[in-house]
């Protein structure tokens, strides 16, 4: 990105805490933007509208210099349909459950050592820059994973879906081999 260029989700909901002031038994976190901001979520991801937004999270000390964030992110949005461009309404419901280290202390694995990631594991911690975590950014991600990549409005169809056409769907593939066959000769050779 050049410097004329500029994220459109930088500050579009500027919600940020300072870990090293959370109290002992954590902080409760709102995040409700205002219709202003809900129009310019819609137009930095590409969608029709963001109808409601709302996050609630749980922002509690983690060991000696992290944080966790526990919550929820909740949202009403519409996206266009990929087949007919009508509205298609979808509710977002994401949990949010995230614990954020210091890269010192993420880093004690030293960087020659493979990284054996379990995919049904906890997920590895989140670094912690300048000791700070940007709330906003964190559940705008979330808010991103949870969107319909695909939106379908019900009883949409492509047209080779809607003629009927499913010859050949469930033949197994050809073989890569089929097409050598027919280049062998008649003598055996």
């Amino acid at each position: 990105m050049t410097e004329s260029e500029t994220d459109p989700l930088d500050g579009l909901i500027p919600e940020t805490i300072e870990v090293a002031t959370l109290p002992r038994d954590g902080t409760n976190v709102a995040i409700v933007p205002d219709a202003g901001t809900l129009a310019r979520i819609a137009a930095a991801f590409g969608i029709v509208a963001v109808d409601a937004f709302a996050a609630e999270l749980t922002v509690r000390p983690f060991r000696r210099n992290g944080a966790s964030v526990k919550g929820r992110l909740e949202a009403d949005v519409v996206q266009s349909c990929v087949v007919t461009l009508e509205p298609v309404p979808q509710h977002l419901d994401e949990d949010v459950d995230l614990v954020f280290l210091p890269a010192e202390d993420s880093a004690r694995r030293k960087p020659e050592e493979e990284l054996d990631i379990d995919p049904e594991g906890e997920d590895p911690p989140e670094i912690l820059e300048d000791g700070r975590i940007d709330l906003g950014a964190l559940v705008l991600e979330h808010f991103a994973l949870g969107l319909d990549p695909y939106p379908r409005k019900e009883g949409a169809f492509l047209p080779e879906e809607e003629a009927g056409d499913t010859a050949g769907r469930n033949d197994p593939p050809p073989s890569p081999f089929a097409a050598l066959k027919g280049l062998k000769t008649n003598d055996g050779a």
